[in-house]
C-alpha cells in the first residue's frame, strides 16, 4: 500500500483512533469500532494478510481473539480488543509458565491437521528454514565465525521427518498471549503456517531462553518447561534449534543488524549443545 492510500485508508478512523505502536511487521491501533474498541492493524507483509484472510475461520474459537474484517486492499485486519494483559507483563518466570501450560494444553487440541499439505499452498516451516540459506553472505559468515552452526543447521534440516502436518498460529509467545478474566489466555497476531505440531511451542521457548546469561539460569528455564509441557527433547529440540538459527540468519543477513549476535549466538550453541549430548544438558 503506497503513502497516500495509507493516509487515505487510515483518515477514516482518526477521530477515535490512538497509535499502540509500530513494529517491524506492521503498525497497530486501537480504534472503535460499533461503539466498542477494537484493533487495527496495518500489516507490512502481504502474504501474511492473505493467509490469515483465508485461514481465519480454521481459528474462529474461543482461545483466539475475533478477527472482524480483513482488508486486503488495505493490508489491513480489524479485531477484537482483549482487555488484559500480556503474558510478558508477568515478572515471575514460574507464574508465566504456570499460567502457558495450562493455555497450551487446550490449545494444541484445537489445531487442524492438514491431509493435503499441497493443497494449502501455506509456508511449510522447512521450506523456511532451508530459503533463508539463500541470503546468507560467505564473507560475512566467515568472518562471524558462523561454518560451524551453518553446517549444523543444515543436517539438522535433512534430519526432519515427514510426520502430519498441522495448521499453526505460528507465532506463539508471551507477547501475543493475553491474560483476560480468570486467568485464561487468548492469542492475537494470527501468522498461518503450516508444521509439526511441536512447532507451536518454539517461539515461546525462544523468547523464555533468550539472553539468559547465567547457564545455571538456562538449564532451569529449559528444564522446567519441557517438564510443565511434558515435551520430549528428541522431538523438539532440533525444531528449536532450527528456529533460533532461523532468526539469528535473518536479523544478520537480510536485516543487516549485528548488534544482538553474540546473544543469538549463545542461544544456539547453547541449543546444539544439548543435541549433541544425548539430549540432556
Amino acid at each position: 500500500m503506497n503513502l497516500l492510500m495509507q493516509i487515505s485508508f487510515i483518515n477514516q478512523f482518526t477521530k477515535t483512533m490512538k497509535k499502540i505502536c509500530t513494529t517491524k511487521y506492521g503498525e497497530i491501533y486501537l480504534i472503535q469500532k460499533d461503539n466498542k474498541p477494537a484493533i487495527l492493524k496495518i500489516d507490512y507483509d502481504d502474504e501474511n494478510i492473505r493467509l490469515v484472510n483465508k485461514f481465519d475461520s480454521y481459528f474462529d474459537h474461543e482461545l483466539l481473539c475475533k478477527i472482524y474484517k480483513v482488508d486486503l486492499c488495505n493490508n489491513s485486519i480489524i479485531m477484537e480488543y482483549l482487555e488484559g494483559v500480556s503474558l510478558n507483563e508477568i515478572e515471575s518466570f514460574e507464574e508465566r509458565i504456570y499460567r502457558s501450560s495450562a493455555f497450551f494444553q487446550k490449545w494444541i487440541p484445537t489445531l487442524y491437521r492438514i491431509k493435503r499439505p499441497d493443497s494449502f499452498k501455506l509456508i511449510n516451516y522447512s521450506d523456511k528454514f532451508v530459503s533463508i540459506i539463500e541470503r546468507c553472505d560467505d564473507t560475512r559468515i566467515k568472518e562471524y565465525q558462523l561454518e560451524e552452526i551453518i553446517n549444523q543447521y543444515l543436517i539438522e534440516i535433512k534430519k526432519q521427518f515427514c510426520g502430519d502436518l498441522y495448521l499453526l498460529h505460528g507465532d506463539v509467545h508471551r507477547r501475543n498471549m493475553i491474560c483476560v478474566d480468570d486467568n485464561q489466555i487468548k492469542l492475537i497476531d494470527l501468522s498461518p503456517v503450516l508444521g509439526p505440531v511441536m512447532y507451536e511451542y518454539v517461539k515461546f521457548f525462544e523468547e523464555e531462553l533468550y539472553g539468559i546469561l547465567a547457564e545455571s539460569e538456562f538449564e532451569y528455564r529449559y528444564t522446567f518447561m519441557t517438564r510443565a509441557f511434558k515435551l520430549e527433547s528428541k522431538d523438539f529440540l532440533p525444531l528449536l534449534f532450527l528456529d533460533s538459527c532461523y532468526r539469528m540468519f535473518d536479523t544478520l543477513f537480510v536485516d543487516n543488524d549485528d548488534s544482538e549476535l553474540s546473544l543469538m549466538m549463545q542461544l544456539n550453541y547453547r541449543l546444539w549443545r544439548l543435541m549433541n549430548n544425548g539430549l540432556e544438558i
